[in-house]
């Protein structure tokens, strides 16, 4: 016996106008996903493109800063950063220098400084904050297969240390240094968050006789490209007379982040 077919010719429509929807639907999530991966890959690739110009603006408003550090050395001879204006290519560009001998040596620092520096500029609790400078002491001391102590290479080395993030290396980023290979921290060139560390205020008398003799420098060069602000920083060592490349400086670190993100 031949079994009827009891769908109905409009059953079957409904059948086939549901089964388009959902056809419809699966290429429109396709469709809006493939929107946003294009969206994301045009502002890295911004971004990217921000970074280049920043870093190749900065380097070379750094270059005029250093040039012209001779004469603010003698014009500020007492002031532990100084700031000032560059032009370049129509652009305006702050420059701060600051000497590196005032800054936090991570490779000598004792551990009380370390725990103040993590608690008042890392933001951790007191408990937390001897907790981290425990693990950085004990990191750094550590003794390779060579003999010798592990040490810090560069400030960024640090994110090697056990629970040691990276939200806690940008907040204290700017106070460490290993450029200047010396257990003595300068405190006549120290910035006023290292000096409140220490309970020192800051620019007591003293001279800053040190600070103004010392050839080893922090230039932070502030870059703005479109509605993202950038940081282009270099350590050097500025002298009175140029080296085998004609320059008066050699440079002894070189780094970029982004100071505060476009939204």
């Amino acid at each position: 016996m031949m079994q009827r077919n009891t769908k109905s010719p409009r059953n079957q429509h409904g059948i086939a106008l549901i089964a388009v929807l959902w056809v419809v639907a699966i290429m429109s999530l396709i469709t809006i996903g493939l929107v946003r991966s294009v969206r994301s890959e045009v502002k890295i690739s911004s971004l990217d493109r921000q970074k280049v110009q920043a870093q190749a603006m900065g380097e070379a408003a750094i270059a005029l800063a250093a040039q012209q550090w001779p004469v603010i050395q003698r014009e500020n001879p007492t002031s532990a950063i100084s700031n000032i204006q560059t032009q370049f290519e129509g652009y305006a560009i702050s420059v701060r220098i600051q000497s590196l001998t005032g800054l936090i040596n991570p490779n000598f620092a004792p551990l009380e400084l370390l725990a103040k520096m993590f608690e008042n500029t890392g933001g951790l609790s007191q408990g937390a904050a001897q907790e981290m400078a425990l693990r950085v002491v004990q990191w750094r001391s550590e003794v390779g297969d060579s003999g010798v102590q592990r040490g810090v290479e560069v400030p960024e080395d640090l994110l090697q240390v056990p629970g040691f993030t990276y939200d806690l290396y940008a907040r204290v980023a700017s106070l460490l240094t290993t450029s200047v290979r010396s257990s003595n921290l300068d405190v006549n060139s120290s910035p006023p968050e290292v000096l409140a560390m220490l309970g020192l205020e800051p620019q007591s008398p003293g001279s800053n006789q040190a600070r103004a003799q010392s050839p080893f420098l922090r230039f932070t060069a502030t870059v703005e490209q479109g509605q993202t602000q950038f940081e282009v920083i270099r350590d050097m060592r500025v002298g009175s007379s140029p080296s085998r490349s004609g320059l008066y400086w050699h440079i002894l670190n070189s780094q970029q982040h982004v100071a505060h993100p476009s939204l």
